[in-house]
């Protein structure tokens, strides 16, 4: 049995690059793979972005499902995406296809290709916050021999730290988190609920909850909450993520390439940045906010809109003294 694993729009995704995107050091594809172990698969085809894959399955990637048919010459089930699909289900329905339905000259019509769909598909970058909150539900505590962690820091409930860690003195890590190779989590800092990949600086006294640092983010000071912050991004001491309106209403993001406000279902949510975003210290951002690719933010200013590739938005404020 072939299987189709669709991804996500990278433009509905904007600004993260799926392609680069990771949790707890595994690409979404790899997480979606992992979920097949023991599954009688003989070829997965991809329809999306070529990455990096480490997997013990042929693997096949395509631009489009129009150029997947090409490869589609018996029965096959399409799934979008798996990451949010319950292994155990998975398991099931792809043992049963290949064991008892899938034999090597069954032929299936178009019309017929079984399809497996979640509750809620994968189609927003926000949603990323609840597939790595579903990961942390099944992460087992553990710390690297490696990893030199503070006799004054607090590590509370499952907390996975790997090699090469270094969690200062003061520091406080709730679980269930997880805290990639090379991380440092400065004094005073505490992090709840979160996933921070490889080579991240959490800086002293600064917060992070709920939230995903890709690797090589670098912070100082501030609050990070239920944001998403992708590789190479930088903010300055003092940085700041509202992530509840004032009236505590649903948050609404607006989504660039389909030109209108989504809503997320969610109360809770700051910012998710593109690739090597840059906030200046006492920056800050309003809830829901979408900061591209390499983006500037100056000293002292806040973001109430979305942010392109590329663009610098600086706020200037001069004292006028009384005479």
């Amino acid at each position: 049995m072939k299987l189709v694993i669709l991804m996500p729009s990278e433009d509905t995704m904007w600004p993260l690059d799926l392609s680069k995107f990771t949790l707890m050091g595994r690409t979404l594809l790899e997480h979606q793979l992992a979920l097949l172990r023991g599954a009688r698969v003989s070829e997965i085809i991809v329809v999306g972005k070529r990455q990096p894959l480490r997997s013990p399955f042929d693997v096949r990637f395509v631009e489009s499902m129009e150029r997947a048919r090409d490869f589609l010459d018996e029965e096959f089930v399409i799934i979008e995406p798996l990451v949010r699909v319950r292994p155990s289900l998975l398991a099931e329905v792809t043992r049963k296809r290949a064991e008892v339905i899938c034999g090597e000259s069954t032929k299936v019509a178009r019309s017929c290709v079984p399809r497996i769909r979640p509750a809620r598909p994968l189609k927003y970058p926000w949603q990323l916050l609840d597939v790595a909150s579903s990961l942390l539900r099944h992460l087992s505590p553990f710390i690297h021999p490696d990893a030199r962690v503070s006799n004054a820091a607090v590590i509370e409930g499952p907390v996975y730290i790997d090699r090469d860690v270094i969690v200062s003195r003061g520091a406080k890590i709730v679980g269930p988190a997880y805290i990639g190779c090379g991380a440092f989590v400065g004094d005073g800092a505490l992090v709840r609920r979160s996933v921070i990949e490889d080579e991240c600086v959490v800086g002293a006294y600064m917060e992070v909850a709920r939230s995903i640092l890709e690797r090589g983010v670098t912070t100082h000071s501030g609050y990070i909450g239920d944001s998403i912050l992708s590789e190479g991004t930088h903010t300055g001491a003092g940085f700041i993520t509202a992530n509840v309106r004032l009236d505590e209403g649903e948050i609404h993001v607006f989504v660039p390439v389909e030109r209108r406000r989504v809503a997320t279902g969610r109360r809770k949510l700051g910012v998710i940045t593109g690739e090597r975003a840059n906030f200046g210290i006492h920056s800050g951002t309003m809830p829901g906010v979408l900061v591209g690719k390499r983006a500037v933010i100056g000293p002292g200013t806040l973001v109430f809109r979305n942010v392109p590739d590329g663009v610098r938005i600086f706020s200037f404020y001069s004292a006028v003294p009384r005479v």
